[in-house]
């Protein structure tokens, strides 16, 4: 296992938060949006949106491009490399989370 996979092992599943940045990381994957996008569609209020995506940001997860407001968010080329671990590792926390 890689350090890329640890790090995703670590911030999708073995970590507090973890349900909420799969969440993000799956609506990213289906379209590319700005935080503002994200806090509607996740049901997650914007500081809490603001959080998780400065750790995605900061584990090169997730990429941003534009400035300010206008600033869009995508899958990181690592982690679209890595999409069916995602795809593990989502359904891993998706079912820990409903079993709560």
């Amino acid at each position: 296992m890689d350090y890329f996979e640890q790090t995703m092992y670590w911030l999708l599943s073995g970590s507090k938060g973890a349900i909420n940045r799969v969440r993000i990381i799956a609506e990213l994957d289906k379209k590319p949006v700005n935080m503002n996008a994200l806090s509607k569609k996740t049901n997650l209020n914007y500081k809490t949106i603001q959080h998780h995506i400065q750790l995605l940001l900061e584990n090169n997860l997730i990429v941003e491009r534009g400035s300010k407001y206008g600033k869009i968010f995508f899958l990181s080329s690592q982690l679209d490399e890595k999409k069916s671990l995602f795809k593990k590792l989502f359904d891993e926390t998706i079912f820990v989370e409903e079993k709560k």
